[in-house]
């Protein structure tokens, strides 16, 4: 995790009128697994937490102070960082109904995120630089009036202790 000062990626949304970028300043992985006799998936969670716009290339009256956050919950076969970079993942669902895992952004109010790939880019130590992309409603308007925002997440991610999850 990283102070208020650090930044650790890029929250970007690439909207109708123009885009917006917001610095990265909290990172998450959580791993949910199986309980023995489910027949559901490995889920790797990514999670961001971002501070107020560092970018800013929308009309006034199209955005509102903001601290966005965003989540996706992916399969993997292996939750380890060694053997998930060079990897892409592709998720089309928002919501997997078996663990209750939702992939979404929050802005003014959650919104559902789909169409996702999520690349592994490079792995150091504890840490792998990730990057995903996905669909989303226009952040503010939820009416479906205007065309799909596109989301994009660079950004390090860290793993407790010694860097893998099981697998």
């Amino acid at each position: 995790m990283a102070s208020k000062s650090e930044q650790l990626g890029l929250l970007r949304l690439d909207r109708f009128c123009g885009h917006e970028s917001f610095p990265v300043l909290r990172t998450e992985t959580f791993v949910s697994t199986p309980k023995e006799g489910e027949d559901t998936e490995l889920l790797l969670n990514l999670e961001v937490g971002c501070g107020t716009a560092s970018e800013r290339r929308v009309p006034a009256h199209e955005h509102v102070h903001a601290e966005p956050g965003a989540e996706v919950w992916i399969p993997v076969e292996d939750a380890s960082w060694d053997k998930l970079v060079g990897k892409k993942v592709n998720v089309s669902w928002s919501r997997h109904e078996k663990q209750e895992a939702w992939n979404r952004l929050y802005y003014t109010e959650h919104e559902d995120v789909w169409d996702i790939e999520v690349e592994f880019l490079e792995h150091k130590e504890d840490t792998c630089k990730v990057r995903w992309t996905a669909a989303a409603r226009d952040v503010i308007h939820y009416d479906g009036s205007k065309p799909e925002t596109k989301v994009v997440v660079e950004a390090w991610f860290t793993l407790a202790g010694s860097g893998c999850l099981p697998s």
